[in-house]
């Protein structure tokens, strides 16, 4: 034999490892694979052994309990996110067991929420109240408004964004205007509610609120009004001192002007009320409202101006801001600017005819003098009825940079 050959025969070979399974392959039986180490559990990593997946929880007297039993799988550092979907359901097994099955509420942690067609503004206090069932701390009550009268209680929940603190006069004076504004829409959105009948088991009818307000109108004021949205026919009807005697709207439905006596405010009566102010769709009321954009101008007289402000200010109160449209936004945006041109041309003549009256000093006639407070005194009450537009429009229709021309 060589010595350098090795000389390999069974005996010297270790023993073969497996013979023993694979004669159980043989036979058919596999292998089971050999147990794997838990791994070890620390303060974060722990096992609830109640978690564990039983019998139990597929009972039906057990429903907070998961329909399917959960393998043991640790929850993982609560700090951290779940790092895996079965993590992630351990821990909101583990949640949901250390909270109560019933949670009470106090009568004290209750919020009175009035609603607006009651009659009571819902004025919220400006506070983050959220319902946080760790917290013992009962949540506080909103405030509700049953008073008529605007200056016992303030709206706390509007803020002014006025670059200068020190006019309380007017930031008061200007709450009273947006508190007046809410009560009106409170009372409309109560008449419409009434105007919808109940059926027997208590459940709406579906209505057209329109014609049902349409039908509550006098009858002298229904003949009157414009069957169509002619801006002739509704200044005819609105404003008859600006329409010619000789004046016709070439219209057969335009039959205001013919109905209309022009010494006579009777349209602009009738516009102020709730009942035609829902007799009225929203699209009407954006047309009147960009009709009067282009009414209002500086070359208007002073107590026609007034006029227009009022009615415009009721038109504002019957638009429904929650619904209204890009268009429509754009076009109450409309109406506030050219209001507030118009009170700045109003406000300078009157600063230049005050200054003429000191120049001329005792020289002027007593007629003219009158005459000439008498105007002042005009002006004066149309740049207010243009500033109350003014204050509504940037308040509560979002056009908030127009609050510099509020001073």
């Amino acid at each position: 034999m060589n010595p350098d050959t090795l000389d390999v025969t069974a005996a010297s070979l270790p023993p073969a490892v497996g013979n023993e399974d694979d004669d159980e392959v043989e036979n058919g039986d596999i292998p089971s694979p050999p147990q794997l180490a838990r791994a070890p559990t620390s303060a974060y990593h722990h096992v609830h052994d109640s978690d564990v997946g039983s019998d139990s929880d597929l009972e039906p007297e057990a429903p907070r309990y998961g329909a399917l039993p959960v393998a043991r799988f640790p929850i993982g550092d609560p700090n951290l996110p779940p790092v895996s979907g079965e993590e992630f359901l351990r821990r909101v097994r583990a949640e949901a067991r250390s909270l109560p099955s019933v949670v009470a509420s106090s009568p004290s942690a209750q919020v009175i929420n009035t609603r607006p067609d009651q009659g009571d503004l819902d004025l919220d206090t400006g506070s983050d109240d959220h319902a946080d069932f760790n917290d013992p701390r009962p949540l506080k009550r909103r405030r509700t408004v049953t008073t008529s009268s605007p200056a016992s209680a303030p709206p706390d929940s509007i803020s002014f964004p006025f670059p200068t603190p020190t006019t309380p006069v007017v930031r008061s004076w200007a709450q009273a205007i947006l508190y007046d504004f809410e009560r009106l829409q409170s009372r409309l959105v109560a008449r419409r509610q009434s105007l919808i009948p109940v059926g027997p088991a208590g459940v709406p009818m579906s209505i057209n609120i329109q014609q049902a307000a349409r039908n509550l109108l006098p009858e002298e004021v229904e003949q009157q009004v414009p069957t169509n949205l002619s801006e002739e026919a509704w200044r005819a009807f609105l404003y008859p001192s600006t329409i010619a005697a000789d004046a016709t709207v070439g219209s057969a439905n335009d039959h205001a002007s013919s109905s209309c006596d022009p010494t006579t405010s009777q349209g602009r009566e009738a516009i102020c009320r709730p009942i035609f102010l829902l007799s009225l769709t929203q699209r009407a009321l954006l047309t009147l409202i960009q009709y009067h954009t282009t009414w209002i101008d500086d070359m208007v007289p002073r107590s026609l101006l007034i006029d227009m402000a009022r009615v415009a200010y009721a038109l504002l109160v019957g638009v429904d801001g929650d619904v209204l449209s890009m268009q429509g936004a754009g076009d109450v945006r409309e109406l506030g600017k050219q209001c507030a041109r118009v009170m700045l041309h109003v406000e300078t003549a009157m600063d230049q005819s005050a200054q003429e009256l000191d120049e001329d000093g005792e020289e002027g006639a007593v007629g003219d003098d009158e005459q000439q407070e008498r105007e002042w005194n005009e002006g004066k009450k149309a740049c207010l009825a243009l500033r109350i537009v003014l204050v509504v429009v940037s308040q509560k229709f979002g056009q908030m940079d127009l609050c510099e021309f509020v001073d």
